[in-house]
């Protein structure tokens, strides 16, 4: 008999190729400063300042991209305007802030790990000078 052959599932692939894609992104960014005209990431960006909205955040954090609505007061949470943390922070922030802070005031929102990229790619975007 023969060597048998593994052959990856389609799913494993799939997420391969992602991480590669998120991987090249993350350096284009990285190599520009945080200062590119990538239009997929403008795109992505975009995609996280509704997020930031449905998600809730503006409830508790300001952020001058995405105003709260009429009636909303936001008094808990820093304003995040000009945040400049790490991707690799807001990760595992993003993922369970309580296990990075246990005092934390903000929950585990139960983010998947797309919603977490498209929140970190608005977070992060460059600004207009």
């Amino acid at each position: 008999m023969g060597q048998r052959v593994r052959v990856p599932r389609p799913a494993a692939v799939a997420a391969l190729i992602a991480a590669l894609a998120w991987g090249a992104v993350g350096l284009s960014f990285a190599a520009t400063g945080g200062r590119g005209a990538d239009p997929d990431r403008a795109a992505l960006a975009a995609e996280g300042q509704a997020l930031f909205r449905a998600k809730g955040c503006v409830t508790c954090h300001a952020h001058a991209a995405a105003p709260p609505g009429p009636g909303i007061s936001v008094h808990i949470g820093p304003d995040l305007t000009g945040y400049r943390g790490s991707p690799e922070f807001l990760r595992r922030w993003l993922k369970d802030p309580p296990a990075v802070n246990p005092r934390t005031q903000m929950p585990n929102l139960g983010l998947r790990d797309d919603e977490i990229e498209t929140l970190i790619a608005f977070l992060l975007q460059p600004r207009e000078q």
